[in-house]
């Protein structure tokens, strides 16, 4: 395996482990905070529909 595939599963192994952790930091776990966000969600996901996106 390249070092840039271990790289990249060592990142995502990283992140998975701590998602619950960041969401909470940030509010995302909060449903007032979901609410004040939904039309940024909404409108990125207009922005991006149909696309391929990193």
């Amino acid at each position: 395996m390249s070092k840039a595939i271990e790289l990249v599963q060592e990142m995502q192994s990283y992140y998975h482990c701590r998602a619950a952790d960041y969401d909470a930091s940030m509010g995302y776990d909060q449903p007032e905070v979901v609410m004040q966000l939904s039309p940024v969600v909404d409108h990125l996901r207009q922005l991006v529909a149909g696309k391929k996106v990193l």
